[in-house]
């Protein structure tokens, strides 16, 4: 029997007009708090990956967008731990409805940053993603 469960994650990199990207501070959670990411989280049963990223910026940030104005940027599967691997799926949106604000409490701060100007501590993988599309690589599997 393989105990290797697979668990699937979006995230949505918002860019505001002056190619800014919007992070979050981690807060409240069970995993990471304190670190910079992206709004975005777990894919629920049964939902798709649209609808996940949907809800999440929605719950996260209190904004909505259309679903076309979200463009799939990377898939990164990252290295398995303990008995769970993740698949993370990127998207970029640049059109959204609403203000970003913190709607969840599972942030601490929200700040749209230059993509050369990261925070500290960034989630490896967050700032591995970055890069990757930078380059225009659509598909990885990483070591972190």
């Amino acid at each position: 029997m393989n105990d290797n469960h697979v668990k699937l994650s979006v995230y949505g990199i918002l860019v505001d007009k002056h190619n800014r990207i919007l992070l979050q501070k981690r807060a409240n959670t069970s995993y990471a708090n304190g670190w910079w990411s992206f709004p975005g989280g777990h894919v629920e049963q049964g939902e798709s990956l649209s609808a996940a990223l949907l809800r999440e910026l929605s719950e996260e940030l209190g904004v909505t967008a259309d679903p076309e104005a979200c463009h799939f940027s990377l898939t990164l599967i990252r290295k398995p731990q303990q008995t769970k691997r993740y698949v993370n799926f990127f998207y970029v949106i640049k059109q959204w409805q609403g203000q970003p604000a913190i709607a969840d409490n599972k942030a601490s701060e929200l700040n749209f940053l230059s993509p050369s100007e990261l925070p500290d501590p960034i989630l490896p993988y967050i700032k591995e993603a970055l890069s990757l599309i930078d380059q225009g690589i659509q598909f990885y599997e990483s070591e972190h």
